[in-house]
């Protein structure tokens, strides 16, 4: 027991100091375009901290997918994402088809800001560990200065942020179909 109050302790001062946060992204699911599977719906980069009267708030940024710039070649996929509040603000996604590695580069006004590494195993179990450790570590760089995002009280001490409704977060990308009329 004397382990989890020195964990509680140490994680109460991070978040006094401010606490970067990774976040594993849900498949980018998109209506015959398969391939974009091994692509992020989104990314969420945030950042927590308490202030001065003790109450928590959240900062973050959500970046979302382009698809006009996926890109293939020379054995590399890409796609850019850019962040939905606006700014000159986006995150590179490529991945090494033969070896199924990925990399992400972030960029904030223009600059690179963090980037980071992961290769994925070819089993079941390796392919899912292999996601959430690359985007674990993509996301973990949390906000950088002049990013533009989103800060919103967190209710409670110790709260967390509480997830949107079932149905409000997983969102079907659907291209527009061609028609021949």
């Amino acid at each position: 027991m004397e382990i989890d109050n020195e964990f509680k302790k140490r994680a109460g001062e991070a978040l006094e100091e401010g606490v970067l946060f990774g976040y594993c992204p849900k498949h980018l699911v998109v209506e015959g375009r398969e391939e974009l599977w091994v692509f992020p719906l989104n990314i969420l980069f945030s950042k927590f901290r308490t202030e001065s009267d003790g109450s928590r708030t959240m900062g973050s940024a959500i970046y979302n997918p382009d698809l006009s710039t996926f890109i293939t070649e020379k054995g590399q996929w890409s796609m850019t994402y850019r962040n939905q509040y606006g700014g000159d603000s986006h995150v590179i996604i490529t991945i090494t088809t033969f070896d199924l590695s990925y990399r992400g580069d972030k960029f904030v006004n223009g600059e690179l800001v963090g980037s980071a590494d992961g290769k994925i195993k070819e089993d079941a179990e390796g392919i899912e560990k292999g996601w959430e450790m690359f985007f674990f570590h993509l996301t973990i760089l949390g906000l950088a200065n002049d990013e533009k995002c989103l800060f919103e009280k967190v209710a409670g001490a110790g709260a967390r942020p509480q997830p949107p409704e079932e149905g409000e977060w997983e969102i079907l990308v659907k291209l527009p179909q061609d028609t021949d009329e």
